[in-house]
């Protein structure tokens, strides 16, 4: 944007190119020439791609993998649903293997809190930040291309929470539907021993699976509202400081 703005005003009012760059950055050298202002302009759009492709490319690969373990419970509850026990010994070898997929699913969904509890704090606090800061910016900003830009700012960072919010919401929705699944499907038929082993299974399944950030909160569209509202507070804050 500031490389095509100097462009557009240097071509259509005949005003001296500004040289500007697309971050505030000192540097140690005269850059004001075609060569190195192209050279330093590349290296900053560079810098800034890298910074956004490691944010969302985190979030990106904890998306797949919650969605993963989402496809895996429906699987488990399908599975169960359309099973009919014939109250013979293979109903209670099925439910045990059954069982051990859930416990294996449910170890996984452990260890992805573990590898992405921390970056799930730092999205919080960073997306907090960045909404009620581009927020206030928004209303300060007349109409032109610094509105337009924070606006957008805006929009992506609420996008970048919702995203990551829904997906932790559905993790915990298709975790819990393995309990309608197995009540829906003929229990009844089954021997007194498969039904004890079921009712076990349900006890379990009752705690529903989650991503967790470390330390802060549950991720879904709970989280996403009270960060959200947690946003709004300080945003309407600064807008009171800057009134006065």
């Amino acid at each position: 944007m500031p490389g095509i703005k100097s462009m557009y005003q240097y071509m259509r009012f005949d005003e001296e190119f500004s040289y500007e760059t697309p971050f505030w950055v000192e540097h140690p050298f005269y850059y004001r020439t075609k060569l190195l202002y192209g050279l330093v302009y590349f290296s900053e759009l560079w810098g800034g791609h890298l910074c956004v492709s490691c944010n969302i490319g985190i979030d990106l690969l904890l998306c797949c993998l919650s969605r993963q373990m989402s496809m895996h419970f429906k699987y488990i509850g399908q599975k169960i649903e359309r099973y009919c026990p014939t109250g013979g010994p293979g109903d209670n070898v099925f439910l045990s293997k059954l069982i051990e997929q859930h416990q294996l699913i449910l170890k996984l969904c452990l260890d992805l809190n573990e590898i992405f509890g921390i970056s799930l704090v730092f999205n919080f606090f960073s997306s907090s930040g960045i909404i009620c800061l581009s927020a206030f910016q928004v209303t300060v900003e007349g109409p032109g291309m610094e509105f337009m830009k924070f606006f957008l700012l805006l929009v992506s960072a609420l996008g970048q929470l919702f995203i990551v919010c829904s997906f932790g919401n559905e993790l915990i929705e298709s975790s819990l539907s393995i309990i309608e699944c197995v009540f829906n499907h003929p229990w009844y038929r089954g021997s007194q021993s498969y039904k004890k082993q079921l009712v076990i299974f349900l006890l379990r399944c009752q705690k529903p699976a989650t991503l967790i950030a470390k330390g802060f909160s549950v991720v879904s569209l709970v989280t996403f509202k009270q960060v959200s509202s947690m946003s709004y507070r300080i945003f309407a804050l600064l807008n009171t400081f800057h009134a006065e």
